[in-house]
């Protein structure tokens, strides 16, 4: 189901095989990756979510159908007297993204067995994720159709019927949930009473869940992922902390409905920094400080109406490799000369202005009477750097210089400069520094320096913080994993630590959510939850992952997160889970908003599947 990453990707879609199928064709799914080939039956799990394909159907297009495409479907692809003893023992059904292989056999000799390998996994993550796993396949003719959202367009509406989902509470089954202004006004079992005036949305069969979060993406930035012209995510600058991602949102993106078809209602948008943009939609050489990151809904006609905080946190991208010692030192500089900055700022009322004629800079008093950091020049003329930058010269880009006075005459309009601005409330530990870490050693050090700085952060990525989760979680800092679906970070590293990391985090008290880290891949966040819970996180950790706890470590608690009565209503309609591939959303509401999941690819997949019919 990737798409977008590339000009000729961008009309792809996942209904393809299902569509295939349908023709008569003898649909195969490939991997094309060395990590999607890791779990390929999650992969024709997703032919059942997008197009309804049988899931007989579905799993033939990883074993039968390649075999036939191959011309050795007489030894291969089935399990059948006299063929080849090629066999995958799972957990549970393949389709289901909690369960996980056991053991591989090829022509009957054992190649792989799970509790003969080395893994990541923890004792309690071992235990917990053996037990049967079970689930229902819903077929073709036993799913809910396109539901009516025409009762949803009023602006008092209740959902009636459906398994309920708060997260925060219990679940109740055949429940009711009133919505209006926007706003979850009650919810109950069905014996709470409709009010005069509500519209009724019958959802008998279906099941409610908070809209979900996806705490680190670059959805309505970039839009092709190898066209540059279509990224607006990064600028060249290497520190960049004025910079604020919200701005460069596009409404009009086609990334945008996609996402939210997936169950996607929020996101944290993230700046990249400098650098050329990736196929993932992240910066080939990023910046340090790429900007703030901005909380966006997916749903409005402007950018306004979707940036909920446009100044959400500062996102960093923690220097590695030998040569990060010079970027380090260059990021402590601008916090330091930040707070230099800021304590020019607080005296500011003690201004004495030079002669204009002299060109000496204008000097503050202290509370003492002594000098302070230099604000202002005198004339507009003088543009020599103020002396905020005139410590020990540091590497490349150049630290901000002051700007030019304001109008009101020579020595008088105080200097700022929105670089030094945009920190002030991050030194000062009113808000979230996002700190993009994910080897051990650049693990520790974020949290070293964050301690030194006395920063209040988030640790983003975190693929080996299960090498360092008691530090994690003796620093009181919360994580975003993600992705989770990735190779591990060092070649000798069990092949399962990244998805075993989550669980193993959760199991020493730290706070996580989960992200993409993708644009055109948003919508596979609840997946990469799911991919947790298979090695050791869970269940109902990984569900608050993608929901709740994403809206505390993102300060969105108050207002999304779970079905709550007061919170917006930013709910999604589903007839399973949202964490299985297999599941389908049959409606997603924001603010109350009803939308169908439609978007460019469901309009490609109904104008071709007219064809097949004529």
């Amino acid at each position: 189901d990737w798409w977008a990453y590339k000009v000729e990707a961008f009309d792809a879609i996942p209904h393809n095989a299902a569509l295939l199928h349908e023709a008569g064709a003898n649909a195969v799914i490939k991997s094309d990756d060395w990590e999607l080939i890791r779990h390929l039956y999650l992969e024709a799990a997703k032919t059942i979510r997008y197009g309804n394909m049988p899931p007989d159907a579905a799993l033939q297009t990883i074993t039968l159908n390649p075999a036939k495409e191959l011309g050795l479907a007489d030894r291969l692809g089935s399990i059948e007297v006299g063929k080849q003893a090629d066999l995958a023992i799972f957990s549970g059904h393949p389709f289901n993204a909690f369960s996980r292989c056991e053991q591989t056999l090829i022509a009957g000799e054992v190649y792989f067995t799970r509790d003969k390998q080395p893994t990541a996994m923890s004792v309690e993550g071992v235990a917990r994720s053996t037990k049967p796993v079970e689930m229902t396949l819903l077929k073709p003719g036993e799913r809910v159709s396109k539901i009516d959202l025409g009762s949803a367009k009023s602006s008092k509406y209740a959902i009636v019927g459906a398994t309920i989902h708060p997260v925060d509470v219990a679940d109740i089954p055949n429940g009711v949930v009133l919505i209006d202004g926007g706003k979850i006004m009650a919810i109950g079992p069905e014996a709470l009473a409709v009010p005069e005036g509500f519209a009724i949305l019958g959802a008998t069969g279906l099941h409610v869940y908070p809209g979900m979060i996806d705490s680190g993406t670059a959805v309505g930035l970039s839009e092709i992922g190898k066209v540059r012209e279509t990224s607006d995510q990064s600028e060249i600058g290497q520190f960049q902390p004025d910079l604020r991602a919200g701005i460069a949102i596009n409404p009009d993106s086609e990334l945008i409905p996609v996402a939210r078809a997936g169950g996607i209602t929020t996101i944290l948008a993230l700046p990249s920094g400098g650098g050329n943009m990736t196929s993932a939609g992240r910066s080939s050489a990023s910046g340090v400080i790429t900007g703030q990151a901005s909380i966006v809904q997916l749903a409005g006609w402007t950018m306004p109406e979707m940036v909920q905080s446009m100044e959400a946190g500062l996102h960093l991208n923690w220097p590695s490799g030998k040569d990060r010692k010079p970027p380090v030192e260059e990021l402590k500089g601008w916090l330091k000369e930040a707070r230099l900055y800021e304590a020019g700022r607080r005296a500011q009322h003690a201004v004495v202005p030079s002669p204009s004629t002299s060109g000496e800079r204008a000097r503050v008093r202290g509370p003492n009477g002594e000098n302070a950091t230099p604000l202002q020049p005198t004339s507009a003329s003088a543009s020599q750097p103020s002396s905020l930058n005139s410590q020990p010269a540091l590497e490349s880009p150049p630290h901000p210089k002051p700007l030019p006075p304001k109008a009101g005459g020579e020595g008088t309009g105080q200097i700022t400069d929105p670089r030094y601005e945009a920190l002030l409330p991050y030194i000062r530990g009113e808000k979230t520094v996002f700190i993009e870490a994910d080897t051990k050693q650049e693990i520790v050090e974020a949290l070293k320096f964050a301690e030194q700085e006395k920063l209040k952060v988030v640790l983003c990525g975190v693929t080996d913080g299960w090498k360092v989760a008691d530090q994690i979680q003796a620093a009181g800092v919360p994580v975003i994993v993600g992705p989770v679906m990735r190779k591990p970070v060092e070649e000798y590293d069990p092949f399962d630590a990244p998805y075993a990391n989550a669980g193993h985090l959760h199991e020493a008290g730290v706070k996580l959510c989960f992200r993409s880290d993708s644009a055109s891949n948003s919508r596979n966040v609840p997946f990469e939850a799911a991919q947790a819970v298979a090695y050791g996180l869970p269940a109902d950790v990984a569900l608050r992952g993608v929901t709740l706890t994403s809206a505390e470590i993102l300060g969105l608690q108050d207002h999304f997160g779970s079905v709550t009565v007061g919170k917006s209503a930013n709910l999604i309609l589903t007839d399973g889970s949202p964490l299985q591939p297999t599941t389908q959303i049959k409606a997603i509401f924001i603010q109350g908003q009803a939308f169908q999941p439609e978007s460019r690819q469901t309009r490609f997949y109904e104008k071709y599947r007219v064809r097949l019919k004529q």
